[in-house]
């Protein structure tokens, strides 16, 4: 479905964060963005972060070659070989923040 599609009956915070998110790997190279019905995928080779809807915000996975050491990150789930996903919920925009920003793109870099 499309993206507008997929934000027209969520809550407006969910669509700001998801801005936030799109316009950080605006930039990156062959990034396709895919909204599924249990949220939105950003892929390059493969899926390498994900939004899901919470209560109050999006939880975000971050797929890296490590766990991060944060006490942002709630879980974090092995992937075997492809990696490890990092979970960690924002609840507003300003949740992308450097650090996330660093990791979006770490992620980017590490599945592409």
């Amino acid at each position: 479905m499309a993206i507008d599609e997929y934000f027209a009956d969520r809550e407006p915070l969910d669509r700001e964060i998801f801005d936030a998110v799109a316009a950080v790997l605006a930039d990156c190279e062959g990034v396709d963005v895919e909204a599924v019905s249990v949220g939105v995928l950003f892929r390059a080779r493969r899926t390498f972060v994900e939004l899901r809807p919470r209560r109050v915000g999006l939880a975000v996975s971050i797929v890296l070659s490590h766990g991060l050491a944060s006490g942002r990150v709630s879980r974090r789930v092995p992937l075997g070989a492809s990696g490890v996903a990092n979970f960690l919920t924002a609840k507003s925009a300003t949740d992308i923040d450097d650090e996330v920003t660093d990791w979006l793109l770490e992620s980017y870099e590490f599945c592409s």
